[in-house]
Parts: structure tokens; sequence; C-alpha cells
């Protein structure tokens, strides 16, 4: 039995005139043909810190591997740390004779001996020039560093003391090769260096080690980096870490030839 308010609600009903649905297929359609928008640096902060996220869970070997090639810089793995171990003392100025002694870069060799073996084109800044000193380490695949003494252009930086650092390797071979740890205070920037993919760390200090194919870091490879610019050129895959601003990382990326 329908009560009096319903009685009086359906009478009601038949004296209000309804606004023309719109057509909501048209308005849709068009909307859903356009391309997505261009994530925003901000957006994509919140996108590299969610994958950061990710890969502090991901610890099989596997699955961080498929993580790293999804970031889109090969060899590199990035995990996030609430805490990273206590700073130790700056490491003092290096002279360009004693430059890299005390960070595991390998074998000092020449730039010429260094591309003959790497299997891979080393390439070199246009500025600053000429490095000071060419490292190699064949036990992790290889990897190709070159080393710049601190000058008036490159400030020494705390972490290491030298001038500038250049570390290159096919990072195609070699997926998970870089574990990079982030603490909160460290940002982490996409950028893109000649059309290929990059991140820039900044902030607060990272720590940076080796991994090793049995999944243990390289001996002693373990230190803090400053400010680093990481990025792929075809197969290789790029560091820059010096005492650098961004503008200046990339104008030194964008200069090796």
């Amino acid at each position: 039995m329908i009560s009096n308010l319903e009685q009086r609600l359906a009478d009601l009903g038949t004296h209000l005139e309804f606004p023309p649905t719109p057509a909501l297929a048209a308005m849709v359609r068009p909307r859903l043909a356009q391309p997505p928008p261009r994530p925003t640096a901000k957006r994509a902060r919140v996108i590299f810190a969610t994958v950061a996220a990710i890969l502090a869970v991901a610890l099989t070997p596997p699955v961080r591997t498929a993580i790293a090639h999804w970031l889109g810089i090969n060899g590199v793995v990035i995990s996030p740390l609430t805490s990273l171990s206590p700073s130790p003392a700056p490491h003092p100025t290096a002279s360009p004779a004693g430059l890299g002694s005390n960070l595991d870069l390998g074998k000092r060799t020449t730039l010429e001996a260094a591309r003959s073996t790497a299997g891979f084109q080393v390439v070199v800044p246009q500025t600053p020039g000429a490095p000071d000193g060419v490292y190699t380490r064949s036990d992790l695949g290889p990897v190709v560093t070159l080393a710049y003494a601190p000058s008036p252009g490159l400030p020494a930086s705390a972490q290491t003391g030298v001038g500038l650092l250049i570390t290159e390797f096919r990072g195609t071979t070699n997926p998970m090769l870089i574990q990079k740890f982030v603490g909160p205070d460290t940002t982490i920037t996409p950028v893109t260096v000649d059309g290929g993919s990059g991140l820039w760390l900044d902030g607060a200090p990272h720590q940076l080690a080796y991994d090793l194919p049995d999944g243990s870091f390289a001996p002693d490879s373990l230190r803090l980096a400053g400010p680093t610019l990481v990025f792929e050129r075809g197969e290789v895959t790029i560091r820059v870490e010096g005492n650098l601003s961004e503008a200046q990382a990339l104008a030194i990326a964008h200069s090796l030839r």
C-alpha cells in the first residue's frame, strides 16, 4: 500500500521538468583519444619515490633486475634506507699522483689501454678534457673510471677528495652492477641526456657499492657519494660524480666524446 508521502512525491514528479541528458559519449570519446599528459617534475619525483619503496622489498635478484630495467637505467638499482651509516671523515684533497688511491677504483692505466680493453667506447668530456688518472676494474665487467684532480672549476668533493669522477660500463650486460642506497634527505630527479634516461641524485650524500654476481658487494666498494648524475648512452651507463650542480653535471655529460 502506498503511503501518503509516497503518493505526494509521485504526484510531484509528474509536474517537474528534468533537463535533457547531455551526450556523454560524444564528450568522453575525444578526451580518451588524446595522449596522456606528460608527468610534471613533481609527479615524476613521486613516481621514483614509489619505485624506491618497491625496491626496498624486492630482495631477490630476478625481481630487482626486472625493476632496474623498468626504472630505465641499466646497471643501477636504487634502494631506500631510513638512515645511512655514519659519514666517515672527509677525504683529503687529492693530488694527481695520489688520485683515487683510497676509492678502490681498480688498476691505474692509460686512456689508450682502457679503450683497447673495455669492449665499449670510452668517452671523455671536452670540458674539462683529458683525465688526470684512468682506472679499470676487470672483475666488474669491466668498469672504467676517469679521475680529475681538484681545480678552480672542479672543487674537491668532501666524499672523495677528487674534483670529478666519470665511471663508464656496459649496463646492458651488468643489470645490477651499481647499488645506490639513498636516505630520506637524498633527492632523485629524472633527467634526459642526449635522449637517454638519467637520474640526478642530490641533497644528502648516498651510499655507493658494486654488486657481484653472487649478490655480495665488491670488497671495499661501499662508500659515500655526493651529487651524482647517472644516465644511459646506448649500451653504456655513465656516472658523473663531483661537487657539482645539476647544470654543471649535465654540461659535462653533454660534452662527452
